[in-house]
């Protein structure tokens, strides 16, 4: 309770602290790029915090893989929390394509709005087709774009069938996949609103990018498989 207690108060001190940036940054930094990576060091440096309130690490291996140009992020979903995680973890810009129910998160909401991310509710076909046609517009603006192909949570940690169609955004833009593992995360924190915090380390891995134009037709058919064959043995051995 202790735990779960200072958590939250450095979760909201820091986020009350954060409003002044937050202004700044939307109202006097005028250059897309520059904003993007303003809003990095802030959102970054939060998460940072929220895991060592919860006394918990992050232990991350592969980030040599992580090209130098913009990527398309794919990983499994383990838990609310893991958005956090892969910023305290791999430090780049990214904007996500997150599910609608954050944006009733106060404070994160508003900050991942400047990461340019955007919302996609799977139980509107109309408005996910707009989620990832405004994913794939920022891939081509050189903004680096995450997404979590299961389309919800895994409660028991497993990783389950990665969608086609959530690869959409690469392929029309030919950007560069990056396979990332989330393994523990379901056990630190499992439901936002339950609020229950369980110390516990959270572990990451960067695979080798993924370049399209050097696969073959059969591969990219395949290439939701294989990257989720791929996190799946990470996580589940």
């Amino acid at each position: 309770m202790l735990r779960t207690l200072y958590t939250v108060i450095i979760f909201g001190g820091y986020g009350i602290w954060s409003i002044p940036k937050y202004l700044y940054c939307k109202f006097f930094i005028k250059d897309p790029m520059k904003q993007n990576a303003y809003t990095k060091k802030v959102v970054v440096r939060w998460s940072q915090l929220i895991f060592m309130a919860m006394k918990s690490t992050v232990h991350v291996e592969g980030l040599e893989n992580i090209p130098e140009d913009n990527v398309f992020l794919v990983g499994n979903h383990q838990s609310m929390i893991d958005i956090p995680a892969l910023f305290a973890a791999l430090k780049i810009p990214l904007g996500f394509v997150a599910k609608t129910e954050l944006k009733k998160v106060p404070l994160i909401a508003q900050w991942i709005d400047m990461t340019g991310s955007v919302y996609i509710n799977r139980n509107d076909m109309r408005q996910s087709m707009k989620a990832i046609i405004t994913a794939t517009e920022n891939l081509k603006k050189g903004y680096s774009m995450a997404i979590f192909p299961e389309g919800t949570r895994s409660r028991d940690g497993k990783v389950g069938e990665f969608k086609k169609g959530s690869f959409k955004p690469a392929f029309k833009t030919n950007t560069v996949i990056l396979p990332v593992a989330l393994d523990g995360t379901n056990v630190l924190l499992e439901d936002l609103k339950k609020l229950k915090i369980k110390p516990h380390n959270i572990k990451i891995k960067v695979f080798k990018p993924i370049y399209l134009d050097q696969l073959t037709d059969e591969e990219k058919k395949n290439v939701h498989n294989m990257v989720q064959g791929q996190i799946k043995e990470f996580v589940e051995n």
